[in-house]
């Protein structure tokens, strides 16, 4: 999957929710970020 795409997908789940999402419910539900590596989102992290 391509950066771009990973990232709109992103953006998407957020706007779409009423809460802000865990990084854990990001990897479980958007695709692009299924990994089990933390540091896969350090920016996520960062921004919170």
């Amino acid at each position: 999957m391509r950066r771009i795409e990973r990232l709109i997908n992103l953006i998407a789940a957020l706007l779409d929710g009423r809460r802000p999402l865990t990084a854990a419910e990001i990897r479980e539900r958007i695709a692009g970020y299924e990994t089990d590596n933390v540091e896969a989102l350090p920016a996520l992290v960062r921004t919170r």
